[in-house]
């Protein structure tokens, strides 16, 4: 009865992992991207805000289910 549990804990939070991680990427290549660019675009902004939050809301998630990379 526990076992599926732990193994469906365990799935999900190598879910959690990989999800991190593909955001963090995304959002660093958004933020170099701004960087790069010249000018202000508004919708670029707003995006890597969006992904950024995102990124930050999966850290908390991960610091809550006390999760550790591996």
């Amino acid at each position: 009865m526990f076992s599926k549990k732990r193994k469906l804990r365990r799935t999900y939070d190598d879910h959690l992992m990989e999800l991190i991680e593909d955001t963090k990427e995304t959002w660093l290549q958004k933020k170099k991207l701004m960087e790069l660019s010249f000018g202000h675009h508004e919708q670029l902004s707003n995006e890597t805000k969006v992904v950024q939050a995102t990124y930050f809301f999966l850290l908390r998630e991960v610091k809550k289910r006390k999760i550790f990379a591996k």
